[in-house]
């Protein structure tokens, strides 16, 4: 193990790479790194223009401690599910605020998952029931699949190609603060080498985390065909029909649904992000290819 270093760790994967699992069964249990879990920095940090937080921010008042905050939100980019506004500019916000405030000192830890698994969950829980095309996920796939631009406005759940480029966050995150200061791992090691994730993760939180590797048959893992619940947009339905049928096995049918991506569709997916992957993994020191990232 490395010797234990006094700043803050800052894990900022992206959504739906096991970030919950993280943030409920590993964060809570380190033994030299305090979780903190957010408590409405996320929120400050995409309110507030670069130069202008409160003075009082839990990451100005703790400085260089040790400790370890977590919030995926924080690269989230897209059609928001619940108010049909696109979310650019808080991405962009708080990221910018957080690499202004952590330019010269703590250290990053982003988890990562390959682009066509991760599209897989996205569409089951944010994309809109009438989403029927894998292609209508993405707001800007060729613009012969999306329709006209009144439908594309009022598809919540729609997301960009660019929110799954990994390469392009961190490259703009390396300019900042530097690449050795950010420390990249896979959701697919998690969840098919629970060890090794756990030991690259324990040389960089400088703790043992090998009997913690155990707790990861807790993860959601979606290589295996399954139903999931309806999407994040029909909230008010799920949350209907939960209540008025809690233990109805005629609901539970209802509330899930499969989801299928041609492999054609997966290719052509892939080929769009291969060559950025690769430089992530290169620059990042990730075996991607085992996975593969590219």
């Amino acid at each position: 193990m490395t010797s234990l270093s006094e700043e803050p760790f800052l894990h900022i994967g992206f959504p739906k790479c096991g970030s919950t699992f993280l943030q409920k069964e590993i964060w809570p249990f380190l033994k030299t790194a305090p979780y903190v879990a957010d408590s409405g920095e996320e929120e400050i940090l995409a309110q507030c223009a670069v130069g202008s937080l409160p003075e009082d921010l839990s990451f100005l008042t703790r400085g260089k401690t040790r400790y370890l905050y977590s919030h995926e939100g924080i690269l989230d980019y897209r059609l928001n599910p619940l108010t049909k506004k696109g979310n650019y500019l808080r991405r962009e916000r708080c990221l910018n605020n957080l690499l202004s405030v952590f330019r010269d000192f703590g250290r990053f830890i982003v988890v990562v998952r390959r682009q066509d698994s991760l599209a897989k969950s996205f569409f089951r829980f944010y994309a809109a029931p009438f989403l029927s095309k894998p292609e209508q996920l993405f707001i800007d796939f060729p613009a012969s699949e999306l329709g006209n631009a009144f439908k594309v406005r009022h598809r919540p759940g729609m997301t960009y190609l660019e929110s799954f480029d990994f390469n392009m966050v961190l490259a703009r995150m390396a300019s900042v603060v530097g690449r050795e200061r950010i420390h990249v791992l896979m959701f697919e090691e998690m969840i098919d080498d629970p060890q090794s994730f756990f030991q690259r993760l324990g040389t960089i939180l400088g703790e043992d985390l090998g009997d913690l590797a155990n707790k990861v048959e807790t993860v959601h893992n979606p290589s295996s065909p399954q139903h999931t619940l309806l999407p994040v947009s029909l909230w008010r339905l799920r949350k209907f029909l939960r209540n008025r049928f809690p233990y109805s096995s005629s609901v539970k049918p209802l509330l899930k649904r499969e989801v299928s991506f041609s492999q054609s569709f997966i290719d052509e997916l892939m080929d769009y992000y291969r060559e950025g992957n690769r430089e992530m993994c290169e620059t990042f020191g990730v075996d991607g290819r085992a996975y593969g990232y590219y």
